[in-house]
């Protein structure tokens, strides 16, 4: 493979931040425009005395792409690349089933090869994007010391080649939690930083105490989520829990934002499953139940999201009509970061002692 001359600097930032640090530089030949830009960046990586500077540009959807431009001086003039935009999809149309891209940065492995790592969307059917944005990672080669995104191929798609490089020591995640453990496994996580522990462990059950903050509340709730990486997976979990009191559930969440997620929860007398889009609360279904053990899964395949309880993995009921993954799905107020899915308890807005007992946590792709 090609390889940059040993004489180059990689340098990266956003275009919002590029005429304050090129001073007198000439590049009236860019399209800049700092409207659709988001936050700034600055990478710098030294490679010898030459400069490679990489720009995102074209705000952060579906018209995000990176920019490239060559310097011998680090103050310029910095000269576009006959090839910009160097990586972009926004030509390939909105079915594309990766869109997106931009914010690029370039690593050298220790063998000498080039590679970029990159923002980027994954779509399904309807143009939803329910995992947000994610980091990519693509072969670099370069022709004349500009850089070449995916030599020979020039688009990025859901499988590309991985560096001839050892995997990460890092262990796997196990698909089920059964909780013997004393501590939440690292791929676990609260939204925000609660203010004081509200789970614990005792006799191979995590237990989440019931407490006045709520989902769709810029708080921390007692909420326990874990990562999504695929539009094809399933999310199970056994919890017994039983109440008096109307204000109190507890149960499984598919969480995006305060403002977008899906709950399907056990309360006094009924499991409830509720949606929540663009802020606008609606109850899609319930379900009779007065048991105080349940099992509640999610399946989501594609657009679609399936919801079921039961007593057993042999004896699940659907809980209400197949949903979209448009509550999780990219719009005006879910944006950047990705869903989650795991456990949720509320006594919704009021003083509660209650708990409810998780037995164990499936995550499992498909």
């Amino acid at each position: 493979m090609p390889k940059l001359p040993s004489s180059w600097v990689a340098l990266s930032f956003e275009s919002s931040l590029l005429s304050t640090f090129l001073k007198g530089s000439s590049f009236a030949a860019l399209p800049l425009s700092t409207k659709d830009v988001d936050i700034p960046y600055f990478v710098q990586k030294k490679i010898g005395n030459h400069y490679l500077l990489l720009m995102a540009e074209g705000g952060s959807d579906y018209n995000h792409a990176v920019t490239a431009l060559t310097a011998k001086s680090l103050w310029g003039p910095y000269v576009p690349c006959t090839i910009n935009p160097v990586l972009t999809h926004r030509h390939l149309g909105k079915d594309y089933p990766v869109q997106s891209l931009g914010h690029a940065d370039l690593v050298q492995t220790p063998t000498g090869d080039w590679y970029a790592v990159f923002l980027g969307k994954r779509i399904v059917e309807g143009g939803l994007v329910p995992l947000g944005r994610e980091t990519f990672l693509c072969e670099v080669s370069f022709q004349n010391g500009e850089p070449i995104f995916n030599p020979g191929i020039g688009v990025i798609g859901n499988r590309l080649k991985r560096p001839l490089l050892p995997w990460t020591p890092v262990s796997k995640t196990d698909k089920q939690n059964d909780f013997e453990s004393s501590a939440l496994s690292p791929e676990w996580a609260t939204m925000r930083i609660p203010e004081q522990p509200f789970h614990h462990f005792a006799d191979g059950n995590l237990f989440l105490s019931l407490r006045p903050e709520m989902a769709d509340s810029l708080v921390c709730p007692s909420m326990l989520l874990r990562r999504i990486h695929s539009h094809n997976f399933s999310a199970t979990t056994t919890m017994s829990f039983s109440t008096r009191r109307a204000n109190e559930w507890a149960g499984l969440v598919l969480y995006r934002t305060a403002k977008g997620y899906y709950s399907l929860l056990k309360g006094k007398n009924e499991i409830r499953l509720t949606k929540v889009l663009l802020g606008k609360k609606t109850i899609i279904a319930t379900l009779p139940w007065k048991e105080k053990s349940v099992i509640l899964r999610l399946v989501a395949k594609g657009a679609t999201l399936t919801f079921y309880a039961g007593l057993s993995n042999d004896m699940l009921y659907q809980v209400g009509e197949v949903q979209s993954v448009d509550a999780v799905s990219d719009n005006k107020v879910n944006r950047f970061n990705g869903t989650g899915v795991g456990i949720y308890a509320t006594s919704n807005g009021k003083q509660s002692i209650n708990k409810a007992s998780y037995q164990w946590f499936e995550y499992k792709e498909e």
